[in-house]
């Protein structure tokens, strides 16, 4: 892995990495925003937060699924019939979750672009903080 990109990953150059960085960091950004929201809201504004993370969400996923299109052109069935209900049964499938919520990916395109590997602490914070919240909700 050089400046002139990743084949792994599907990383062009290092401005390519800093686009996937950024449409990382609005998707996990967003995720850490609904959180909150869902938190602290009751009601009907809940709801309203409910579905306005939602349409977040889905809109901040859409680079990442354009992504792991570009990445796996011919895709194809590799899982189980459970795998493919539950949406980890092609080859895109799969390339999408690493992209959205691997480290991998993530790290290669720090690198890449040349920028700091702390942010993986941060990726580490928001799923720590994910596990927090859901046990928080739950026993409260």
């Amino acid at each position: 892995m050089g400046a002139e990109g990743s084949e792994e990953f599907g990383f062009t150059d290092a401005a390519d990495a800093r686009r996937y960085l950024i449409d990382y960091a609005r998707l996990w950004g967003s995720w850490v925003v609904a959180m909150a929201l869902l938190f602290t809201t009751s009601g009907a504004a809940t709801l309203v937060a409910g579905i306005g993370a939602l349409v977040a969400l889905v809109a901040f996923a859409i680079p990442m699924h354009a992504r792991a299109r570009r990445l796996v052109e011919e895709d194809e069935v590799v899982g189980t019939g459970w795998q493919i209900a539950t949406g980890r049964g092609t080859k895109r499938d799969r390339a999408q979750r690493a992209l959205t919520y691997g480290e991998a990916p993530l790290k290669e395109a720090l690198s890449l672009a040349g920028m700091s590997e702390a942010w993986l602490w941060a990726r580490r914070f928001v799923v720590a903080l994910t596990v927090a919240v859901l046990v928080l909700m739950i026993f409260r």
